[in-house]
């Protein structure tokens, strides 16, 4: 990535490095949280936990990282005054040593945090204190990116210790503002990712589709800075600074184009261009076409912004989860393997961390340093179900709907009922999906459910368990309908994407049903609402990979069309990159052609999840849900789905 920071920055390392172990025994300022680069007091906590529980993937990574030969106490590390680092690492004097030694001293660091073994913190300590005590400058081409990766490391390896080219220097240098409790280093790594003038800020390494400035130069180094940028992100986010949402989500969508990308897929390119008003950052990235140059080889930085993305903001990243399980499964598929230890450090510290691992410390935050207005605005939580109720229980996983109940119901009202359940590729997601379409009905008269369901990153499930569970959830409003005061003869499924998918087939597949429960109560529908559903799960549709071959058509709604399927809405954008809006179209000509009540409104040039409300999808400005929204409503009223009959 370009290297734009100005060059004082260069002699903050070597201060750091000289000023550890006076630190490790200092108080800190209360400015900043600590430990707070990279890795927060919660989430080292949590890990621990798990490690002491010998739960997965925490123990199978902690096996590897502490088996490698980074880990081992006869590390000696090779400091030099004069680090030269040239283009390509051409010279490479001295570089190739600082950035093991770095990696190691973070090692040896997080051992300690997670283990407790003393020996660990004194074997960091000392390859710090090699470096400072020889270190005398970092120069030649990539000086600045030697510095910022491998700078980055060093200073984790030193807020552990002492507390329990663009991209690459501003991970650095916000590290080093926490570390320092330098409020002004801090707030000018901030600034300059939110509004900068390189390629370091946000706004210029990514169009909005997602594709990244060095997308068409090659692979490798458009991982890269997307990396650093993460990496910059999660410690701001533990200091209570959502860089994470800046530009609707921008981060997300270049994780998700680059992983589609690697993954095999198809992905639209647009070149930059060597003119104004379509020129990259100092016109440098002019490519014609997208680069394979690397595709393919998975960079281990995945799991951390799946982990925020999904785990704490309940968000969409269906490739990006692709790729973490690639990572996971120990290849990168580009025919070469990465360090074991270093691949498996992303998945031991950032694995299924609970959502609410975020530091209080937004008052702060939003005093004395101020987001740029161009950066996302948290999203208020004020839509809140009116109760929860289990109607589930596998092992000790207690399923719950989160209900939207109309003013003034009883028990015996026989008021039509609508279950809504989340997206997320069967991998993830979340309720509050639909929280806002629940109580809009709620408030016309339905009784609204959001339902729990069972997906792959929390359960370890299949799509086959998501259907079961879908069944479930139907049977249950059912034969509970009497003390909820619903009509049992007129309950509707919802859902969008891969929960599109889970209602459709509680209308449509016969069979999938969980074992023990009565099936003289039907789990089939009513009627049905979809959003850009999964309607096809061979390689002609979405997510042929979660099944054999053997059995890509038998939750496949698009192979079991047959008459008397219950009315049906289906809302699908025509530029629909995830979910082919084809699917729809067949779809809705098999239904016709079986004599089914079915409907398709499409939505021309809009994409998946376009439906999504101003809730869930803050940044939306809502038109396309008032729509559907608008299109539901007239839908439910021809089906006699609004009015509460006595």
């Amino acid at each position: 990535m370009h290297q734009t920071l100005a060059r004082p920055s260069l002699q903050l390392l070597p201060t750091l490095i000289g000023t550890l172990l006076l630190f490790c025994a200092s108080e800190a300022f209360a400015g900043f949280a600590h430990p707070g680069v990279a890795h927060s007091a919660e989430s080292i906590a949590f890990i621990r936990a798990k490690l002491e529980a010998k739960q997965q993937p925490w123990t199978e990574t902690w096996d590897i990282l502490t088996a490698s030969p980074e880990a081992s106490l006869s590390w000696e590390p090779n400091p030099i005054a004069q680090v030269e680092r040239g283009a390509f690492n051409n010279p490479n004097i001295g570089s190739s040593d600082f950035s093991a030694d770095a990696a190691v001293a973070y090692v040896h660091a997080l051992r300690w945090a997670l283990s407790g073994e003393t020996a660990h913190p004194r074997k960091a300590a000392d390859i710090v204190d090699a470096w400072s005590g020889t270190l005398k400058s970092i120069s030649n081409h990539d000086a600045r990116l030697l510095v910022g990766m491998s700078g980055y490391k060093f200073t984790i390896a030193a807020e552990l210790l002492k507390h329990t080219w663009d991209a690459s220097m501003l991970q650095t240098m916000m590290a080093m503002g926490v570390f320092l409790d330098d409020q002004v280093m801090f707030d000018r790594a901030k600034n300059y990712f939110l509004a900068g003038k390189g390629n370091g800020a946000i706004g210029n390494y990514f169009k909005e589709s997602g594709q990244c400035q060095e997308t068409g130069r090659d692979q490798g180094h458009t991982q890269m800075g997307l990396d650093f940028l993460a990496a910059t992100c999660e410690t701001a986010w533990i200091q209570g600074i959502d860089l994470y949402g800046a530009l609707h989500n921008r981060l997300l969508k270049g994780f998700d184009y680059t992983a589609k990308y690697n993954l095999g897929f198809d992905v639209p390119y647009e070149p930059y261009e060597p003119y104004e008003p379509y020129r990259s950052f100092e016109g440098r990235y002019y490519y014609k076409t997208i680069s394979d140059d690397a595709r393919g080889r998975f960079r281990p930085m995945y799991e951390r912004v799946f982990n925020h993305y999904h785990n704490r903001k309940r968000l969409e990243a269906p490739f990006t989860w692709q790729a973490v399980e690639r990572l996971r499964a120990g290849s990168d598929d580009g025919g070469r393997r990465r360090s074991r230890a270093t691949a498996t450090l992303e998945t031991l510290m950032f694995a299924n961390q609970p959502a609410h691992f975020v530091t209080d410390t937004t008052k702060r935050t939003a005093e004395s340093s101020p987001v740029p207005a161009n950066a996302a605005a948290p999203q208020a939580n004020v839509l809140k179900p009116d109760r929860l109720i289990t109607y589930k229980t596998v092992g000790e996983v207690m399923l719950k709907l989160h209900v939207f109940e109309p003013d003034g119901l009883k028990t015996n009202d026989m008021r039509p009922a609508i279950v809504f359940f989340f997206g997320g590729g069967w991998a993830g997601g979340d309720p509050k999906q639909f929280y806002q379409q629940a109580r809009a009905l709620a408030d016309l008269g339905m009784v609204a459910f959001s339902a729990e369901y069972r997906v792959k990153s929390r359960n370890q499930t299949t799509p086959f368990e998501c259907v079961k569970d879908g069944k479930s959830t139907i049977r249950w409003v059912r034969e509970n309908a009497a003390r909820l005061g619903v009509d049992p003869k007129r309950i509707v499924a919802a859902g969008g994407s891969a929960g599109g998918h889970v209602a459709a087939c509680t209308g449509i597949i016969d069979g999938c049903e969980e074992e023990g429960e009565n099936l003289d109560v039907s789990s089939v529908p009513n009627a049905m609402i979809l959003f850009n559903p999964v309607l096809d799960t061979t390689e002609e549709g979405y997510g042929a990979k979660n099944f054999t071959v053997a059995q890509q058509t038998e939750l496949s709604p698009c192979h079991h069309v047959v008459k008397g399927i219950v009315p049906t809405i289906v809302f699908h954008g025509t530029a629909d990159q995830t979910v082919p809006f084809e699917n729809a179209e067949r779809f809705a000509r098999l239904m016709k052609e079986a004599d089914n009540d079915g409907v398709l409104v499409s939505f021309d040039e809009k994409g998946h999840g376009f439906f999504n409300s101003t809730f869930f999808r803050p940044n939306s400005d809502g038109v396309d849900y008032d729509l559907t929204m608008k299109r539901s409503v007239e839908f439910l009223t021809a089906h006699d789905c609004l009015a509460a009959k006595k």
